[in-house]
């Protein structure tokens, strides 16, 4: 089981910011509450926690609020189109998982850290396509 945590650095800074905004009072009632709402999603974000599972052929990705399931996706290996390992930021590693059916995958920023690994030893397994970047290529050296 791997873990992984929104960027608390981002999000916490735009919750600083929209709740700093919040004490201009020049602001229409509507756009208040506005704030509010925002600043309520941007919270619940924080607290967000995403797992993948790697099992005997499928992939299990889930989001957690509270240990509460939000979203569940089992995605078995032969509706895998292609795995994509590109680089994010400077030396961020991440996987886009293309499926048949719905939206791609991104795992990013999980630990520990040898997932990437251990999901091209799943690729190789039930002979999935995988593509890498040349900026990932520098960060497996």
């Amino acid at each position: 089981m791997y873990y992984a945590r929104a960027q608390r650095r981002v999000l916490g800074s735009l919750l600083f910011l929209v709740l700093i905004l919040f004490k201009v009072e020049e602001f229409p009632q509507g756009l208040q509450i506005l704030q509010l709402v925002l600043a309520f999603i941007i919270g619940m974000a924080l607290l967000a926690e995403y797992k993948v599972e790697i099992n005997e052929g499928y992939l299990t990705y889930q989001i957690q609020l509270f240990n509460l399931t939000l979203y569940k996706k089992v995605v078995h290996h032969q509706n895998i189109k292609t795995m994509k390992f590109k680089r994010i930021g400077w030396a961020q590693k991440c996987v886009m998982i293309k499926n048949e059916k719905g939206f791609p995958i991104k795992i990013a920023n999980f630990n520990p850290n040898n997932i990437y690994q251990d999901l091209i030893d799943f690729a190789n397994v039930y002979d999935i396509p995988v593509t890498k970047t040349k900026d990932y290529l520098i960060l497996e050296r």
